[in-house]
């Protein structure tokens, strides 16, 4: 089975961190691809309270963050 990730076209920062959500799916290779292209890195939480505000984030524009 192939992980699937759903985004919001989005941006978003918490305590210093900046998220850009783009409104693809993506499996996780594509997403990586993706974030290499723009000199960024595919998301990791640091923290369950970072992961649940990024998370409900993602929630609140439809979307559904998979981890």
């Amino acid at each position: 089975m192939t992980s699937k990730f759903i985004f919001s076209a989005s941006r978003l920062s918490i305590g210093g961190q900046k998220y850009i959500i783009p409104s693809d799916t993506a499996t996780f290779k594509e997403a990586k691809a993706l974030c290499e292209s723009r000199n960024m890195d595919v998301a990791t939480f640091e923290t369950p309270k970072e992961r649940d505000m990024v998370s409900d984030f993602v929630g609140a524009l439809g979307g559904k963050l998979f981890y």
